[in-house]
């Protein structure tokens, strides 16, 4: 970073945390924040179910189901130059969601319609891209060493219920999942 007034004190493979001086006003504020590399989710649709991950994850409750999704880089090296090149990086999220709908759930997808995108806030840098498609194949699951994902068809009513149980514990999907089921 280039201004004297924001200053990288850690950088990981994928989080930054960030030191800034702005003024306001007559007040000099000192805000830190975390700046990550954005991720994806991919809402599959077909025959009135939704298509999510069945995961063991590293946290205590353990099981937990996810919309299929992943980071749009693998790094923050990656992303930084991604940046730096201008890259469009809804082009990007869409290029990964499909990758990553393939590789977590052996389904090929294309067609993919942005839903949303969902901003982390002031003290985390964070976009989470949401796209949403019906037009899936089945083919090959081809999960990376450590992932145990299972990819499970649930009804529109099954994955509401899931949201309000907080069965489905990334609360940013739970949202969205909500708000596009709304009306179905």
């Amino acid at each position: 970073m280039k201004n004297k007034n924001v200053k990288v004190v850690f950088e990981g493979n994928i989080f930054q945390v960030i030191q800034e001086t702005k003024k306001h006003g007559e007040h000099t504020i000192n805000m830190e924040y975390v700046k990550r590399a954005p991720g994806v989710r991919v809402i599959v649709v077909k025959d009135n179910k939704i298509l999510l991950n069945e995961e063991i994850r590293h946290h205590p409750e353990g099981l937990d189901y996810r919309i299929p999704g992943g980071k749009v880089y693998d790094s923050l090296i990656d992303f930084k130059k991604a940046l730096d090149d201008k890259v469009d990086l809804k082009k990007a999220a869409e290029i990964a969601g499909i990758r990553e709908i393939e590789e977590e759930t052996g389904h090929h997808v294309k067609n993919l319609k942005f839903h949303h995108i969902s901003q982390g806030g002031a003290s985390i840098h964070f976009e989470l891209y949401f796209f949403t498609t019906s037009d899936c194949n089945k083919t090959v699951q081809k999960l990376e060493p450590g992932e145990q994902i299972k990819p499970v068809w649930k009804s529109y009513d099954e994955v509401k219920e899931m949201c309000y149980k907080k069965e489905i514990k990334e609360d940013i999907s739970a949202a969205v999942l909500l708000r596009f089921l709304k009306d179905k």
